[in-house]
């Protein structure tokens, strides 16, 4: 008898999963018929949409759901061939490997066919996410995250713009933007927008969960914020057109100074801006807490978090149930960088933040303007503290 290759018998055995899976459908579809006459047909495309249609929620829901897992699984072998090879020494985290001799996470590649499959690694809704806001560090909160063994992170993945009707037939692409997860991991996905413009197609999207959702949010001090994000935009600006300034900027204009840039001709706070509008937390929170439980929340006081993310990262792990993974030598402080950098030797992809967007100078401001700022923000900081009883102690800037 000649000898049969591991190839061929893995090829054979995808070969088998993908009928079973097939006929599962199928079956499926026979038995949550309500008559349990209904048969599918592949040549008649529109009397199975009709028949789907008569079918009860939960059960379309069902029968969509394992369509949805077949064409994920034709997914994941394309995947597959596109990074099957592994150059360099390599640590393994849920469903990747990550080469560890570069600091490219373009480097980052599916794990071996065998170890996928047996992990049963799959794409799927995330159950967490990170929701911002913009500038008081969020992104760094989320690459830290993505070193616990426990975590696959979507990292910017917005869900389609789309009313309540569309909504089901835009979660097949949503999934696809979702890494590989295997059941024993948490799916994050962090995306600032959330918070902002694509706060109403998050709300849409959770009755698609699997679970009852839970949100993360980082806060900082509402005037710093404003000021590194007019940073951000204004450095960013210098070197992109100005329609792409028009998408960016949400129709925020930078001025060549930042008092410009947020007071209205008469001296008062240009509300209007969303450079200013993102900083009144309470208001954009109040949605999340009407459609959310309080104890599915977690607030995280961005100003600590950047100098000392041990903690935070700590009390994030404790919230979300994951096994304790950070400990102090994770984290050194670069002089140089003025923060926090990882140090986790089987994740080198994740050191220091960019420091071309990370730590730059902010301007320098006027008492008086940063006194009219503080005074604006200050109502609503105190509505935050009562309605999500924060303390002083802990987040020290919020009655500034």
């Amino acid at each position: 008898m000649k000898h049969v290759s591991k190839k061929t018998v893995s090829l054979v055995v995808l070969g088998i999963s993908f009928i079973v899976i097939y006929l599962s459908l199928v079956e499926t579809y026979k038995d949550n018929s309500p008559n349990n006459k209904n048969k599918i047909n592949d040549n008649n495309n529109d009397k199975n949409n009709n028949d789907l249609a008569t079918l009860p929620e939960d059960q379309r829901k069902n029968y969509e759901t394992r369509k949805f897992n077949l064409s994920l699984l034709l997914e994941a072998q394309r995947d597959h061939v596109i990074s099957r090879s592994y150059d360099g020494p390599i640590s393994l985290k849920g469903c990747y490997v990550f080469l560890n001799e570069t600091t490219e996470a373009r480097n980052r590649k599916l794990a071996p066919l065998k170890y996928f499959y047996s992990s049963r690694c799959e794409r799927r809704l995330p159950s967490v996410f990170l929701i911002g806001v913009k500038k008081s560090g969020t992104t760094t909160l989320a690459k830290y995250l993505d070193l616990h063994s426990q975590i696959a992170l979507a990292n910017y993945a917005p869900i389609p713009l789309t009313n309540s009707s569309e909504m089901a037939d835009k979660i097949h692409s949503y999934i696809l933007s979702m890494p590989y997860a295997t059941p024993y991991q948490v799916v994050i996905a962090n995306y600032p927008g959330y918070y902002w413009l694509n706060r109403i197609s998050l709300f849409r999207l959770f009755p698609y969960l699997a679970e009852e959702p839970k949100i993360l949010v980082i806060l900082r001090n509402p005037v710093e914020r404003a000021l590194s994000d007019y940073t951000h935009m204004y450095d960013t600006g210098q070197n992109i057109s100005d329609e792409k300034k028009l998408h960016l900027f949400q129709g925020d204009v930078m001025k060549s100074t930042f008092e410009d840039t947020v007071l209205l001709p008469n001296g008062t706070i240009n509300s209007s801006l969303s450079l200013i509008q993102k900083g009144l937390y309470a208001k954009y929170l109040s949605f999340f807490n009407a459609a959310i439980p309080r104890q599915n929340i977690l607030i995280l006081n961005g100003n600590k978090f950047s100098t000392s993310p041990l903690i935070y990262l700590k009390e994030t792990e404790r919230f979300l149930g994951l096994k304790p993974f950070y400990r102090d030598d994770h984290f050194l402080y670069n002089e140089e960088r003025g923060f926090y950098c990882a140090n986790v030797p089987s994740r080198s992809d994740i050191t220091c933040m960019n420091k071309k967007y990370k730590g730059r100078k902010h301007p320098t401001v006027s008492g008086e303007v940063l006194k009219k700022l503080y005074d604006f923000y200050r109502p609503q900081n105190r509505k935050l503290m009562e309605s999500y009883h924060l303390s002083t102690d802990e987040f020290e800037w919020i009655l500034s």
